[in-house]
């Protein structure tokens, strides 16, 4: 914008100017749409006020540029940059306090985007270590649930191995122990 601004209030021909105009209401209007758009996807209060205060630059950058162009169709020539110089020092500062608030802008959200990465990698961390912990404290309990099964079910079936294994060697007197009430 600020180019074409400085083109437009330089040049002389019509239909150049014509197409500066355009090309600025154009970019206007998409640096508004922009910033209505920053606006909204803000995470933070501070963004959306750097983002308002882009507009409200911007604003007062395009209704500083016109009154030079209005400025310039009364002379009905290029504007002198040393007749009118208030008008074009005014545009220019304006061009300069846009650019300095649009990068208030973008450190704003780039700050508020690294705050909320750090926060989503640390939620992640902490349901990691939270599954890591759950995961060691399900091992656990079902590795001891295993071991008491397996010595009440294993624990009858080896005396009542050793007892079969006795007989088998010929020692008629062993006792097989008494069963439980289930099958063993």
């Amino acid at each position: 914008m600020r180019v074409a601004s400085s083109q437009r209030l330089l040049t002389t021909d019509p239909d150049i100017r014509a197409g500066l105009d355009s090309q600025i209401e154009k970019l206007a209007k998409t640096l508004s749409e922009d910033l209505t758009i920053a606006a909204d996807r803000s995470q933070s209060s501070r963004a959306a006020q750097a983002a308002a205060k882009v507009q409200e630059a911007a604003d007062a950058w395009m209704a500083l540029h016109r009154r030079a162009i209005a400025s310039s169709v009364e002379g009905n020539s290029a504007v002198d940059p040393h007749a009118s110089g208030t008008t074009v020092g005014d545009v220019d500062r304006y061009s300069r306090i846009v650019s300095q608030q649009v990068e208030l802008l973008v450190n704003y959200t780039a700050g508020d985007g690294f705050l909320f990465r750090q926060k989503a990698l640390s939620t992640i961390k902490r349901d990691l270590q939270l599954n890591v912990a759950g995961l060691t404290v399900a091992l656990f309990l079902s590795a001891l649930f295993s071991w008491l099964l397996a010595r009440r079910i294993i624990g009858p079936v080896a005396i009542a191995s050793r007892a079969a294994r006795s007989i088998a060697g010929g020692d008629l007197d062993a006792t097989v122990p008494k069963g439980g009430t289930d099958e063993l």
